[in-house]
């Protein structure tokens, strides 16, 4: 943890999504991503999160 922030993430090291409604938004905070801008349009509030590319490869995998 102490090097985690020497990192270099480009743009395209995220994958990104958006959500609209309360439950999305919490349904997203608690499955890892991370909200990086609220995009308000037309009266809609559009929050936008991202998480790393880099760990998904990475899922703790059970040997059966």
């Amino acid at each position: 943890m102490k090097y985690i922030g020497q990192i270099d993430f480009k743009t395209d090291d995220y994958d990104t999504t958006s959500a609209t409604t309360l439950e999305d938004i919490l349904k997203l905070g608690s499955s890892g991503w991370i909200e990086y801008s609220v995009a308000h349009i037309n009266g809609l509030e559009i929050h936008c999160f991202k998480k790393p590319k880099r760990f998904k490869s990475h899922a703790w995998k059970t040997k059966s």
